[in-house]
């Protein structure tokens, strides 16, 4: 018969190794995530490290105010009657989290609102008119230290014309990369009947109205779906003289011209000012765009995270622990769990929730000082 002592020993022992497992496993992306540039990775093999995460599950959020990662972002656009476009206000009723009601049942089961409403976040376009101003929605990511990356969305557009459904990075009117959707655009050009207008602003596009048709930092991609139809994945991946864009993890095209090299934030939006040539509209009723996931891996400009970074992982002591993110291949190859967030580490931030786990941030340091007091009462 083993004696008690020893027995309590190799406890201990199996506990601590237990412990140092999990961390190792939860640490995993700490030196980073390796983006595939040009979709499926094994034909296009050219891939870009990122130090940085973002993981939000808009169908985990109960209260947009707890928030940890995004705030609304207040616009407001004075009418102008001789513009002939109303003006737009953002207004916090018009953003609406309706999660999932059991997210043991899985990511993609009934909303709170019921099994016929779909879950995430909802950014609302009111059809009635105030004070000639558009009641409208944009949240905006509180980190704002972002320089080159890949972005994900996951959102379903409405079918109701005349809005305009926007995911975009941000620094200012000269440098923003933008892919919006119009409603007004859905089923009327035989050529293209599902458009999404993949755009680089820049000097050019500033000077001309803020309207970049005109200039080297537009297409007009061709999505091959019908966007209000069901959710969909809109990315884009910023490179320092490229940004290439996507929908459901398929290329969609580039743009190379007036690419910005500054720091910038997320934001999300939809809206409407009646402007003929573009938003056409306000919509002739309340008009819904549905968030269900954010996903940016990316680079920051902040210098102290970027010394943290080049401690652990500088001269390539890291590489074990850079994770490869797998490119969209659609939500029935999920198994019903919902998106990949990859990795758990301490250079991600974000709120997520894959069925019944919640994950924020790094929990592996906690752990492992849990493990080791509960292996030091064992030996005592």
């Amino acid at each position: 018969m083993i004696p008690l002592k020893l027995t309590l020993r190799f406890g201990t022992i199996w506990m601590l190794i237990l412990c140092l497992y999990v961390q190792g496993t939860l640490a995993l992306c700490e030196c980073g995530y390796r983006v595939h540039y040009g979709g499926d990775a094994a034909q296009y093999p050219r891939t870009i490290l990122y130090t940085e995460a973002l993981h939000v599950n808009f169908r985990a959020l109960h209260d947009f105010a707890d928030s940890k990662d995004w705030k609304i972002k207040y616009v407001r656009f004075n009418y102008d009657p001789s513009s002939g476009r109303y003006g737009k206000r953002v207004a916090a009723e018009n953003i609406v989290p309706n999660p999932v009601a059991n997210p043991n049942q899985g990511w993609d089961s009934a909303s709170k609102q019921g099994p016929d409403v779909d879950s995430g976040l909802q950014l609302i376009v009111r059809s009635q008119i105030t004070n000639g101003l558009v009641s409208v929605a944009q949240i905006q990511s509180k980190r704002d230290d972002a320089q080159f990356g890949s972005f994900r969305t996951f959102m379903k557009t409405t079918s109701i014309s005349g809005t305009c459904a926007s995911h975009f990075w941000y620094n200012s009117d000269s440098k923003e990369i933008d892919m919006e959707m119009l409603s007004r655009q859905q089923g009327v050009k035989q050529s293209n009947p599902y458009p999404a207008n993949l755009v680089v602003h820049s000097d050019a596009s500033v000077a001309d109205g803020n309207d970049a048709r005109n200039t080297a930092g537009f297409i007009e991609g061709k999505m091959g779906v019908v966007p209000s139809d069901g959710f969909h994945e809109y990315r884009y991946d910023w490179s320092e003289n490229l940004v290439s864009f996507y929908l459901d993890g398929s290329w969609m095209g580039d743009l190379n011209q007036s690419v910005p090299a500054v720091p910038g934030v997320f934001q999300i939006s939809h809206w409407s000012d009646g402007n003929p040539n573009w938003t056409a509209g306000p919509p002739a009723q309340d008009a819904i765009l549905t968030v269900a996931y954010f996903m940016g891996y990316f680079n920051s400009t902040d210098a102290k995270r970027n010394r943290e970074y080049n401690a652990l992982c500088g001269g390539g002591q890291g590489d074990d622990k850079i994770c490869d993110v797998p490119d969209y291949k659609g939500m029935a190859n999920s198994g019903g769990k919902g998106p990949m967030f990859v990795g758990v580490s301490q250079n991600e931030t974000g709120e997520r929730h894959n069925s019944a786990s919640q994950f924020k941030g790094s929990v592996a340091t906690p752990l492992v000082i849990f493990c080791a007091i509960i292996a030091i009462f064992i030996a005592m």
